[in-house]
């Protein structure tokens, strides 16, 4: 039992170790937010929904599969995750806010041209940041988002989406699809 409880700790503190590696801040004015970072090569920053919703279980999913070919950019947005504990207000929670996140995390990494997947509330907030920063967006991918209510749906189409992006998305939305239909039938 003392063994079992040795490696339990070494195994708990070396997952927490590991994962607080690539867990990266920055500050946007008295705000200290937070990203993750995984993989190596050209950056995709990964949107979650919500808004509030934490980056967890199926944005790991995606980082997972393509982390091997992409530098995957986790954000923790205002008020989700890692960076739940600000105030939240009419000044702090703002799309305009939200977008010059994306910006100054963009220029903190020194990323000049990004790929943006964006999943439902993220979907909205990769349109606005291409909107208004078209010279930093390669490519942009909607995932079960609605159409920018302002900018008509102008970035809505995925271009030129990389073979292994458009495979891991299938296998993502199979297996979210699969997973809420075995939920229905319980």
């Amino acid at each position: 039992m003392k063994y079992f409880s040795f490696f339990l700790l070494l195994f708990l503190f070396t997952c927490y170790y590991s994962s607080a590696q690539n867990l990266k801040s920055y500050n946007n004015g008295s705000l200290k937010l937070y990203y993750e970072e995984y993989g190596e090569g050209p950056a995709l920053y990964i949107l979650s929904g919500g808004p509030g919703e934490a980056p967890d279980h199926p944005y790991r999913q995606i980082v997972d599969s393509l982390k091997s070919s992409y530098t995957c950019v986790l954000l923790h947005q205002r008020g989700a995750g890692k960076s739940r504990n600000i105030p939240i207000n009419a000044s702090t929670i703002t799309i305009k806010n939200y977008t010059e996140d994306i910006e100054l995390v963009r220029r903190q990494r020194g990323d000049k041209k990004i790929t943006l997947l964006g999943v439902s509330w993220g979907g909205l907030l990769a349109m606005n940041f291409a909107a208004t920063h078209p010279a930093s967006v390669s490519n942009l991918i909607l995932v079960c988002s609605a159409l920018h209510p302002t900018r008509f749906g102008m970035y809505f189409m995925i271009i030129n989406m990389p073979d292994v992006l458009k495979q891991s998305l299938i296998r993502w939305i199979c297996c979210k699809k699969y997973s809420q239909q075995k939920l229905k039938r319980s």
